[in-house]
């Protein structure tokens, strides 16, 4: 897989995440309530694992750079690796960042 498509697939994964986000909050509200029966806690429970797939959760994407695909050192604030944003830094593309020296 290219280093495009593997950020691409990463990008899906978050925002499927973000679709679902809702729909997992209402499930767990339910699931919580002590005012449910035992059997209707399991029928929630059943439910919610077989609706939700995989990707519905947030830890299945992973933190990588949106230029490269780098997965280490990367600044979640810009979503790149250090080495990117380094790059981008120098030729002026992110305003308020320039090289520092002391």
């Amino acid at each position: 897989m290219s280093v495009r498509a593997i950020a691409f697939h990463n990008l899906k994964k978050r925002k499927f995440f973000l679709q679902m986000e809702q729909n997992k909050k209402v499930f767990k509200a339910l699931s919580s309530d002590i005012t449910l029966k035992k059997s209707s806690h399991i029928e929630l429970y059943k439910s919610y694992h077989s609706k939700f797939p995989k990707n519905a959760h947030l830890t299945r994407s992973s933190n990588k750079c949106l230029f490269t695909g780098r997965s280490k050192g990367n600044l979640s604030l810009f979503k790149m690796s250090r080495l990117q944003l380094k790059v981008f830094a120098n030729n002026g593309v992110l305003p308020g960042l320039k090289k520092s020296s002391w």
